[in-house]
């Protein structure tokens, strides 16, 4: 236990009371209330109170205050308190003279300053490396030896442990020994040579390398070279053939490190699985901050390795090969809030992978894409919407009109439609549907002509081959709204526009083609059904779809 100071905060935390700044009891004795001093130590950093800070009252007790100890001095709960004392021996507390009266309160006084001096002199190691709150030596500068194995960042640390984290092999350097005698050396020209073993040598750099021959340290410049190749590692003594045979010691030493040049390349010691060339360690678990930085000249960083483990590299702007990760790869938008490229390798022996484009996505020159292209929200070429035929979908089985008459005063269904499934064509909103016909019609004079048109039939159920309606039927059971008649001509019968056909005395086909958009409502049904229909215009035409007729539409979105 030491005599000139007290600890506080080593055993147990501090009280209230001292967090506060407030240290009594002291069962410390003292010469004068200004011999007291005391420190604040934190984690590794400690503060000596200032005088000012520090007010000592012996009565009824001695105690010890500390002002401002939270915002000067930061004491918690955790904090190391040293309450000391530091007797000054540099001149006399009492001078004694012949014939004086000899107090007893003097004499302590004048005892007790050389007994407290020689007391914190014990207790601070003898003036040499005093003891600390936290039981480690501050050496205040000086040269120590003997040193404990180092534990905090700020501990003093063996040559051993430098060695062990800066040199190559197992933190020694590597020794060689031989003598020009020895048989071991091959002549090459005017220079002897001889391969490195037992150990081989962790580089080849001549500057790493002390090399002294009969005790003379040699010059890598013209005296000597280390040489590697294919893990071979050879000595030449230059122009050293003719004391070949004699009695002279070669000694090397490859340091691996020196103060401005570093070991490269960083090479495994063993061929072992667990022995790694280069070992790179986060400081603890709580480490924030990253592994490796790689900067640029001017200290900028130009790529790190995060503690995480993580390569960041802000660009890379040329890869000769091929770039291999055997990982999921993720582009981040720019607040690094979602993905706006994922490749996901899978999670399958010899799947494929996926690859998912989240936003617009440009391609120049030529992709090529095997199997499915998935393009959600459509596909553009030059800027334009990119449609695709999505299905063909032939007219329904109805019944055949054998020399019908077309109706002089009605439009009338010619028993022709196509029938569109959702569940099988998938049709959307914004799809086309391009429908081409060929209903033949016989014309039994000169200049009879009829209309055609089609419908999209809303309420199928309703309609039989034959069925023929007026203007005011149509709209009830189909619904003016879906008439189509802005695609099919500009003639008009029975208050319903349609395309014209005119013959002469002959049999021929009704043809053409309607080109109709998928509306939202209609994208809504489950089916959808169109419906050809034509009327007489002139003469007497006679329908004929026994001989065969073309009813087809082709889905293109």
């Amino acid at each position: 236990m030491a005599d000139s100071y007290t600890d506080f905060g080593v055993s147990v935390a501090l009280t209230p009371d001292q967090i506060a700044g407030t240290f009594d009891n002291l069962g410390l004795e003292y010469v004068s209330t200004a011999d007291f001093y005391a420190t604040v130590t934190n984690g590794e950093t400690k503060t000596t109170v200032a005088t000012s800070d520090l007010t000592v009252t012996t009565s009824p007790v001695l105690k010890v205050v500390i002002s401002n100890p939270l915002t000067t001095y930061s004491i918690d709960a955790s904090s190391l308190v040293r309450i000391g004392r530091t007797t000054g021996v540099t001149s006399q507390e009492r001078v004694f003279s012949d014939g004086s009266v000899l107090k007893a309160s003097d004499l302590n006084t004048a005892f007790k300053q050389v007994l407290f001096g020689i007391q914190e002199q014990v207790d601070g190691g003898l003036g040499s490396i005093p003891t600390d709150t936290d039981g480690k030596l501050d050496a205040a500068g000086k040269i120590i030896k003997n040193v404990g194995a180092a534990t905090n960042a700020n501990d003093a640390a063996t040559k051993d442990y430098v060695d062990n984290l800066v040199l190559t092999g197992a933190g020694v350097p590597q020794n060689w020994s031989f003598n020009l005698n020895d048989g071991g050396w091959t002549t090459s020209v005017n220079d002897l040579t001889r391969t490195l073993t037992g150990p081989v040598p962790t580089s080849a750099n001549d500057n790493l390398y002390l090399v002294e021959v009969g005790g003379v340290l040699q010059d890598p410049d013209d005296a000597y070279s280390i040489t590697e190749s294919s893990g071979t590692y050879t000595l030449k003594l230059i122009d050293a053939q003719s004391d070949l045979g004699s009695n002279v010691t070669v000694n090397l030493r490859n340091w691996g490190v020196t103060r401005n040049e570093l070991l490269i390349p960083f090479k495994q010691k063993t061929d072992d699985a667990d022995s790694h060339a280069l070992k790179v360690k986060n400081r603890s678990s709580a480490a924030e901050g990253d592994l490796v930085h790689l900067l640029d000249h001017d200290d900028t960083t130009i790529g790190k390795i995060t503690e995480a483990g993580k390569l960041q590299v802000p660009e890379v702007s040329s890869v000769t090969g091929d770039l291999k990760v055997s990982s999921n790869i993720a582009v981040r938008n720019y607040d690094d809030d979602g993905d706006i490229l994922k490749v996901d390798k899978g999670s399958v022996a010899d799947g494929a992978g996926t690859v998912a484009v989240t936003g617009d996505a440009s391609f120049a020159g030529t992709s090529t894409f095997n199997g499915v292209l998935n393009a959600t929200g459509g596909l553009q070429k030059n800027g334009q919407a990119f449609k695709g035929l999505k299905a063909v979908v032939d007219r329904t089985g109805l019944d055949d009109a054998d020399g019908v008459a077309l109706s002089s005063s009605e439009w009338m269904f010619v028993g022709r439609q196509l029938k569109l499934v959702k569940e099988t064509v998938n049709y959307v909103e914004g799809d086309y549907l391009v429908m081409t016909y060929n209903i033949p019609v016989w014309q039994n004079s000169a200049n009879e002509a009829s209309l055609i048109n089609m419908v999209l039939n809303t309420t199928s159920s309703s309609v039989n081959a034959g069925d023929i309606w007026t203007k005011e039927d149509i709209e009830v059971v189909f619904g003016s709204a879906n008439m189509v008649t802005k695609v099919l001509g500009d003639r008009e019968q029975h208050g319903t526009g349609g395309v014209q056909s005119t013959g002469n005395n002959s049999s021929h086909g009704h043809i053409g083609t309607v080109v109709y958009q998928i509306s939202a409502e209609d994208a809504a049904l489950d089916t959808l059904i169109f419906d050809m229909i034509m009327t007489q215009f002139s003469g007497s035409p006679n329908l004929y779809t026994v001989y065969g007729s073309i009813f087809t539409g082709f889905l293109v979105g």
